[in-house]
């Protein structure tokens, strides 16, 4: 999906960075047995059902619910009472910074980030101010 990414942001049709990014992958030996089986299968999901920003919120809200499991296993194998929710909220809050992060370097505007993120978006605007300081 980067090169993908990468491929469209110089200037190539969707359709053209799929093909560029399956090459690239044949090249580097990546999945090579999947894609010369599967190419045409493999091309046409790219470019009619795969849809980023539905990943990305799944795959997302999939880490939240790993990490709420694993801190709640962590908490009571610490003796923490269920009922305390503030290490919860800031461990979320935390992850989101993250992801966003991730997002920011990825080239997603804040815009999209706070919506995959279910975040406020002048949180993420002010996180993104912050990171475009640092660089």
């Amino acid at each position: 999906m980067a090169k993908i990414r990468e491929n469209q942001m110089e200037g190539k049709t969707l359709e053209g960075a799929i093909g560029a990014a399956v090459e690239d992958c044949l090249e580097r030996g990546y999945l090579a047995e999947l894609l010369t089986d599967y190419r045409r299968e493999v091309m046409g999901m790219l470019l009619y059902e795969y849809d980023e920003k539905k990943h990305l919120r799944n795959t997302y809200e999939e880490g939240v619910q790993e990490g709420m499991q694993k801190g709640i296993q962590k908490g009571i194998q610490k003796g923490i009472r269920t009922g305390e929710r503030r290490g919860a909220i800031k461990g979320q809050k935390e992850k989101s910074y993250q992801s966003a992060r991730n997002m920011y370097r990825r080239g997603f505007p804040a815009r999209d980030a706070a919506e995959i993120l279910e975040e406020n978006e002048k949180t993420v605007a002010a996180w993104y101010r912050e990171w475009e300081r640092q660089t």
